[in-house]
């Protein structure tokens, strides 16, 4: 049996964490491919929650992450235009 959980939200209250488990194996999923599934910190705080609980939990025996959306992930969320390091990134002065 396949359970999925929404463990952390974004500021729009969207899921950036789901976890899922398949028998002893915990699926934890970067949920947000509109940002190619960057590394947000509310990504992160969340997946080293989940990390610590799969540590000390004996029933799970593998942890695999993967990403929604075709993306796996990206190393740090864009900034906004405007932001000097987005429009840097861009090609913007």
């Amino acid at each position: 049996m396949t359970q999925t959980l929404a463990v952390a939200t974004n500021a729009d209250g969207e899921p950036v964490l789901l976890q899922q488990r398949h028998g002893a194996v915990l699926v934890l999923v970067n949920n947000d491919p509109k940002t190619r599934n960057a590394l947000s910190p509310a990504f992160q705080s969340a997946a080293m929650a989940a990390l610590d609980e799969a540590e000390a939990d004996p029933s799970v025996g593998a942890v695999v992450l993967t990403g929604a959306g075709g993306f796996f992930l990206r190393r740090r969320q864009p900034e906004p235009v405007g932001h000097p390091a987005g429009d840097a990134a861009r090609g913007a002065a």
